[in-house]
């Protein structure tokens, strides 16, 4: 419960950020949020279906 409450306070703060961010700066954060939202090496997607 305390990794998905982080994992969230996290997220706001870089979603924060990539709306105050302009140019580069923007496609880096977005680009960061987008790499580290699909490290799954922790989680169990055995029943994830796609």
């Amino acid at each position: 419960m305390a990794e998905t409450a982080s994992t969230f306070t996290e997220n706001l703060v870089i979603d924060a950020a990539i709306s105050n961010a302009k140019g580069e700066e923007k496609l880096s954060l977005l680009k960061m949020k987008t790499t580290n939202g699909f490290k799954i090496s922790d989680y169990d997607a055995s029943h994830v279906r796609i």
